[in-house]
């Protein structure tokens, strides 16, 4: 496959284009982060996975052949991350790195990166204000993800197709800024505002005329949230502005209603409807469409479990342009002192409107069980599973057997400054 580092000149444009983003969103965290940086507790953790298995053959054009020899593959993937804590703001980063390497003649070769900074903070008693900014380069994101033993967050602006089938480098940035106001002194109300952008391109190998372009997502909105004893209200607002290069720009806005209580212990239930009204900027073509969602979730200290549901109206998937979608998913990551836990199931299903021709349904899954053989280190053993439905042009079925071996450490140094 190509290297996005090893790509013409125009390939070269794109990675500045999303360097320049990220920057900017850097030295915007660390400016804000050093202004509250007395008295911090430090820590820098590190993890890596060293994985081998077998695999059936993806070709790149179609699926792999129900008769095609199981091929060997290996990969190693580091992480390092970093926490810095005081008393008004916690700064938190980290950085990936994915090899994968198959042994065929076909190249079955992958480098992936991805890297994730944000400050969250209170500015005042009625103030809270958060940065993020999170980068990833990979074609496949799903393989990069599993074998970390990383479950996405279902709720955040992304992309959910990647053109896993012909290899294809993509580039994703996204960048975000969230301010919430508690209103009285009694907290039981509050406001809520956010920004956000996100871009995606692609390598040089994408051929326009499949579907693959660049595109940017410009997103503002805001919210008024209502406390109920344990449970709680929202009504809210959201705006957003498509921009692609080789299609027609989309103008969209959305209105939700949304209910959060707890339903046992820490499991927590979300419900979210409204509508959204989608149209082409230099055009009249518009739509109206539904927005539903409903997640059960539970997050306490290494252990997370989700379960959700989510329709969505006049969105970019990152194939074509804008797109209606439904995402159903489970999953579970669980660290105890005699097993770990970690499952990831989803499928989508998405049709193009607004002369969007291209559809796509995906599922995918991952579960692996790990062994501790000391503090640090887990041997884990799982599966991978990736199937493109065969109506879409980057169609594919991928099976995965792995084992791994774990070394993770989030306190490897820490220290007070």
């Amino acid at each position: 496959m190509s290297s996005l580092f090893h790509s013409p000149r125009a390939d070269r444009k794109k990675w500045f284009r999303i360097s320049c983003f990220q920057l900017l969103m850097a030295i915007l965290v660390f400016s804000v982060a050093a202004a509250s940086a007395q008295d911090r507790k430090y820590a820098i953790g590190m993890t890596i996975d060293l994985t081998g298995g077998s695999t059936n053959r993806l070709n790149s054009l179609s699926s792999a052949s129900p008769t095609a020899p199981n091929l060997l593959y290996y990969g190693a993937y580091p992480s390092i991350s970093l926490t810095s804590a005081g008393a008004r703001s916690v700064v938190n980063g980290s950085y990936s790195f994915g090899i994968n390497r198959t042994e065929s003649g076909s190249k079955l070769h992958s480098n992936s990166h991805s890297a994730n900074l944000g400050w969250n903070g209170t500015l005042s008693r009625n103030w809270r204000l958060s940065l993020s900014d999170s980068f990833s380069l990979t074609s496949d994101s799903g393989t990069f993800n599993a074998f970390r033993a990383v479950t996405p967050k279902f709720n955040e602006p992304g992309f959910v197709f990647e053109p896993v089938a012909r290899q294809i480098v993509s580039q994703t940035n996204g960048a975000s800024v969230g301010a919430d106001y508690t209103i009285g002194g009694s907290g039981k109300s509050s406001l809520s505002f956010t920004g956000s952008h996100l871009l995606r391109t692609y390598s040089d190998d994408a051929a326009p005329g499949f579907g693959l372009t660049d595109q940017q997502q410009f997103s503002g909105g805001m919210s008024y949230r209502r406390k109920l004893g344990k449970d709680s209200w929202s009504l809210g607002y959201t705006g957003s502005y498509y921009k692609f290069d080789q299609f027609q720009n989309v103008i969209s806005h959305s209105g939700q209603v949304g209910y959060s209580a707890p339903v046992w212990r820490d499991l927590v239930v979300d419900v979210s409807v409204g509508a959204a009204h989608t149209r082409l900027q230099d055009s009249t073509d518009s739509y109206v469409g539904y927005n539903t969602s409903v997640s059960l979730q539970k997050t306490l200290a290494d252990n997370a479990l989700a379960l959700y549901f989510a329709q969505s109206s006049g969105t970019a998937i990152g194939l074509g342009t804008i797109s209606d979608s439904q995402r159903l998913g489970f999953s579970v990551n669980r660290r105890a002192r005699n097993v770990n836990i970690f499952v990831d199931i989803s499928a989508y299903d998405t049709r193009g409107r607004l002369g969007n021709t291209y559809a796509v349904r995906s599922l995918s899954g991952a579960v692996s069980i790990g062994i501790p053989v000391s503090r640090s280190v887990a041997v884990q053993g799982g599966l991978q599973y990736q199937r493109q439905d065969q109506s879409s042009l980057y169609r594919f079925d991928q099976k995965r057997i792995f084992v791994s071996l774990r070394y993770s450490n989030p306190g490897l140094f820490t220290f007070v400054r």
